[in-house]
């Protein structure tokens, strides 16, 4: 019975987990894809232990281990971050336009009074006296 040749199993291995890697960082949410792959990588790594490979075979399997979880955690956390900076920056944004709101309000608001404060009486009493008098000459008319 001829012997299976095992020399390439850990350069498969490490190319499954680049792979895999690989995937993962293109479209991090489609770990379904990058999980056969590392799955692959870990059973290489397990094969070329047995074969008296048992550095790089370690070295595969703490990879196939450490690594897509830790891109994935590293991916999720970075996601929540951009997200809760893009709410604090909305946040600030509706503060400000609310803020320059109440100034021009406020700004409107000391017009208003400043022209107020310019009316002078005589003004005022010359208005009401002219309505009283087109009211009593309107009434007159009808009469």
């Amino acid at each position: 019975m001829a012997q299976a040749d095992y020399s390439k199993v850990m350069p498969i291995g490490w190319v499954c987990f680049w792979i895999g890697i690989a995937i993962m960082l293109l479209i991090p949410s489609l770990i379904l894809f990058s999980g056969p792959f590392f799955l692959a990588a870990f059973v290489l790594s397990i094969v070329g232990i047995t074969q008296s490979r048992v550095t790089s075979g370690v070295v595969l399997l703490l990879a196939t281990l450490i690594v897509p979880p830790a891109i994935t955690l590293g991916t999720y956390a970075f996601i929540a971050y951009n997200d809760s900076v893009k709410e604090r920056q909305e946040k600030e944004f509706v503060k400000y336009w609310q803020a320059e709101g109440r100034k021009k309000q406020n700004e409107k608001i000391e017009e208003r009074k400043e022209a107020l404060k310019n009316i002078s009486f005589e003004d005022v009493t010359a208005v009401v006296s002219n309505y009283k008098s087109n009211k009593f000459n309107w009434l007159q008319m009808s009469a």
